[in-house]
């Protein structure tokens, strides 16, 4: 697994290994490699998006991956490796896994319910009979069903852990001063890697949505710092200063099993609920029964003292259906919101996306959006390698239509105020995006350009 891959929460994902010694692929590959050396285009400029290796590397490579026993020991190995990364920081892979599978008696039960309810609870309808999207159904992370599997369910909130782990974790140079004795070693992975991560993306769209709310195109007070504390903002709801008015209403687009909804209510305070969309039946079931662990969990603990708010698994909401077309009402909503979830897509599925999220914010609310940073470093490190790159593709078979994709473009397209359209850091190798949708005649249109 290259080291300075991310995860996109929904499953392991292959590292190269080695195959069976001096096979015949082997052979072809590295004589390709090595008559298209010479045409390796040089490093592109920090602002343009990067450019793959050169066809003929890249082609070579990835059909070592499509030799079935090297692919396999790939998926092993990168099993593995995850694993191991796992118990190294605490996380006990098979007891969690074994104990959520146990939460529920009829998991095919669980999954038809999913699909059966759709979004209707929310104002939507029901999936029963929807026909999967062709790039929905291919493998991915590593699974042959892809997110269309209670495994990679299952497994989710252990792996993300596990590989989120390296997001902040230090790596030696690329250059060839990496090899010299005064080179950085990697740093230990990190248990809190993936709320780092989470809380980081929550911290850099809540700074950029008070710049707009200061610039008046935001419709919505954002939460004050004190709300997005470790108790998401529960602290002040114990003193007795949590908002009685009306309820922050927040879409994620992509939740999986709600690790991210769950972050968003943290982060947007006592008066948000969030209605989290996923596409997988399977993802969305293991939320729900996670959510309702957590509430068995909260109720056999000692209640707070004061005027305690609700927590965030009380105000989250997970509903199975497609992002591009949610089916839930229009102009609704203060905040949309997807994270990691723009790279497993292909380039039209992800613009169909935002302009849904166009249609269901009210005006002056707020698209939210984190993924991989294709104009980082450690992201950049990985794309100039064709041996990281094809193991990453090998597991996201939409990569280069995401790294292709000017994103900042693409929002203020799907009609957002290009005036609004803004990114920020949240890691070494993801970016924050937010935008803002016009607020009508009063407010700026979209069209400008998006700032970067």
């Amino acid at each position: 697994m290259p080291a300075a891959a991310t995860h996109p929460m929904r499953g392991a994902r292959p590292t190269r290994a080695a195959g069976p010694p001096r096979c015949a692929a082997r052979r072809s590959a590295a004589a390709t490699l090595a008559r298209a050396a010479a045409t390796r285009p040089p490093a592109p400029a920090s602002t343009e998006l990067p450019q793959p290796p050169p066809p003929l590397v890249l082609g070579a490579v990835e059909a070592l991956f499509k030799v079935r026993p090297l692919f396999d020991a790939a998926t092993r190995r990168a099993r593995a490796t995850i694993i191991e990364r796992a118990a190294a920081i605490g996380v006990d892979w098979s007891a969690e896994t074994s104990a959520l599978r146990a939460a529920e008696g009829d998991w095919e039960g669980a999954i038809a319910r999913c699909v059966d309810e759709g979004t209707r609870a929310a104002g939507g309808r029901s999936l029963r009979g929807l026909a999967y999207p062709s790039y929905y159904t291919v493998p991915f992370h590593a699974y042959p069903q892809g997110n269309l599997s209670l495994d990679a369910a299952l497994e989710v909130g252990v792996a993300s852990a596990s590989v989120h782990a390296t997001v902040f974790a230090s790596s030696p140079s690329s250059s060839s001063s990496s090899s010299s004795a005064g080179a950085a070693a990697p740093s230990a992975p990190d248990p809190r890697g993936d709320d780092r991560l989470r809380s980081g993306y929550s911290s850099a769209c809540l700074s950029l949505l008070r710049e707009l709310e200061s610039e008046g195109l935001l419709s919505f007070a954002v939460p004050s710092p004190a709300a997005d504390d470790e108790e998401g903002g529960e602290q002040q709801a114990a003193a007795g200063t949590a908002p009685a008015a009306a309820t922050l209403r927040v879409v994620d687009f992509g939740a999986a099993t709600g690790l991210s909804s769950l972050e968003l209510a943290r982060a947007l305070g006592p008066s948000s609920h969030v209605t989290g969309v996923d596409l997988s039946p399977h993802f969305v079931a293991v939320g729900r029964v996670e959510m309702a662990r957590r509430r068995l969990a909260a109720a056999a603990a000692p209640a707070p003292a004061g005027a305690a708010a609700p927590p965030p698994h009380e105000r989250v909401s997970l509903l199975h259906g497609a992002i591009e077309d949610t089916g839930l009402p229009g102009a609704s909503f203060d905040v949309v919101s997807m994270c990691l979830v723009a790279h497993e897509l292909p380039r039209a599925a992800t613009r169909d996306a935002l302009r849904e999220a166009r249609r269901l914010l009210k005006p002056g609310g707020a698209l939210c959006l984190m993924d991989m940073d294709p104009l980082s470093p450690a992201f950049r490190r990985i794309y100039s390698n064709p041996f990281a790159l094809a193991a990453f593709k090998s597991t996201e078979p939409w990569l280069t239509e995401y790294v292709s994709l000017d994103a900042l473009a693409a929002v203020a397209d799907a009609g957002f105020d290009g005036a609004s359209v803004r990114a920020r850091a949240c890691s070494p190798r993801h970016r924050a995006i937010v935008a803002t949708a016009p607020l009508g005649d009063g407010g700026r249109r979209g069209g400008g350009q998006a700032a970067r």
